[in-house]
């Protein structure tokens, strides 16, 4: 199991990932990172555990709209371009991944908690 240091409103977290996902897990840190700072722009730094429940709140708030964009609004059809292969998104993969993020958001939580 690989461990990648994500940095999140100033403090570093350890977060385990399996071999191979050490980017990808890094670039989804910087990505919360940026919602934290925006957060923390708009409310302050009203804790550790509200600003990441806050994050993760915004970010699903972020996803269930574009999914429901997509639903709403067909791709219109073209004939004068040949088709471009999208790429597949693997909804159970990022479900898993959003659940094992949410699992060491609440870990966190609990130790910052404890302290």
């Amino acid at each position: 199991m690989a461990q990648v240091d994500i940095e999140v409103n100033g403090r570093s977290y350890a977060v385990a990932c399996d071999e191979g996902e050490e980017t990808q897990v890094a670039k989804l840190g910087r990505f919360l990172d940026t919602k934290v700072m925006a957060l923390v722009k708009g409310v302050g730094q009203v804790g550790e555990t509200r600003l990441l429940l806050l994050a993760g709140l915004t970010i699903a708030d972020e996803l269930l709209e574009a999914e429901q964009r997509s639903v709403e609004t067909p791709q219109p059809v073209t004939h004068a371009t040949p088709p471009v292969a999208e790429a597949s998104i693997d909804e159970g993969a990022i479900t898993e991944f959003l659940d094992r993020l949410a699992i060491r958001i609440e870990q966190v939580a609990a130790t910052l908690e404890q302290d």
